[in-house]
């Protein structure tokens, strides 16, 4: 006679014989197969540094570091604040812009400060006009010491055999022993100076706000030049006698001692779509020549 209990318990040892290897199947140790790893975490995009390459999404802490690795067509955007530093383009045709140069308030907000010594920002190396400056307030230089000269030039901006192009930067407060108070242009070059305030620069001989000499030809047109100072001649803008200056069009200046076809609009002197005003020379005097002086 049958024993069905006895039955009962084969049928039940089978099924947990047949339960434990199904668990199993899958190798490693008994039991339910291990569940499948979570997700990383998706990696902040948040910056921690303010100066970011865009092409190469890299952030610095320093605007010249961005330089010193950037590539020919890199954009570097720099975040509002202060930097205490001279910046060298190492001839690299780059950009290197505020957030927004067409904000006035970050334009003001974002700061290259050259801590009154040296040029603030130098173009030394054959940069084009895709070397880009924009958008940054520039002080507090001191300028550059051209070959063994003691005197300095270029307090803002020094440019020499290069044609980089500055445009909507406010130039303000730097100080040179000889010329180009805010910004000096030499050799061979043709940058495009375009939409910048140059303001309360000087020099002890000449351009207190843009110094151009040797044969440099840049474009100067929709500047801003307020309350410079030269010691000797052109408080606002000097030209050498084999320097040039050419509107946006690429037409030269016609070349005169004191540029006689400017318009007067309240205190202020339209020339060439540029607009001068409180510039002074001589020691301060406001006499002819005082906002353009040319060498003729």
């Amino acid at each position: 006679m049958k024993n069905p209990r006895w039955e009962w318990y084969v049928v039940c040892g089978v099924c947990c014989v047949f339960l434990f290897l199904t668990g199993c199947s899958g190798g490693g140790g008994g039991g339910s197969p291990s569940p499948s790893p979570s997700p990383s975490p998706t990696p902040t995009t948040t910056p921690t540094l303010p100066v970011h390459n865009i092409n190469q999404d890299k952030y610095y802490a320093t605007i010249q570091a961005a330089i010193d690795e950037a590539q020919d067509g890199d954009k570097i955007v720099v975040s509002p604040g202060t930097y205490l530093e001279h910046l060298n383009f190492e001839g690299k045709n780059i950009v290197v812009r505020s957030e927004n140069p067409n904000n006035p308030s970050i334009v003001a907000a974002t700061i290259i400060d050259g801590g009154g010594t040296g040029t603030v920002v130098t173009f030394l190396n054959g940069e084009t006009q895709d070397a880009t400056l924009e958008g940054f307030t520039i002080q507090n230089g001191r300028g550059t010491a051209r070959l063994v000269m003691l005197p300095y030039f270029g307090g803002g901006i020094y440019i020499e055999n290069a044609s980089p192009t500055i445009t909507r930067n406010v130039i303000r407060d730097n100080h040179v022993t000889s010329a180009g108070g805010g910004i000096y242009i030499g050799g061979i070059a043709s940058p495009k100076i375009v939409d910048n305030t140059i303001e309360e620069n000087t020099a002890n001989l000449s351009g207190g706000g843009v110094a151009v000499v040797d044969t440099a030809s840049p474009i100067i047109e929709g500047n801003t030049f307020r309350n410079n100072q030269a010691g000797d001649t052109g408080g606002g803008l000097f030209v050498g006698n084999a320097a040039s200056v050419k509107s946006a069009s690429g037409t030269p200046w016609g070349k005169s001692l004191c540029p006689p076809d400017g318009t007067q609009a309240g205190s202020s002197w339209i020339y060439h779509d540029n607009t001068f005003s409180g510039n002074t020379h001589e020691s301060g005097q406001d006499s002819e020549g005082c906002h353009v002086y040319m060498v003729i």
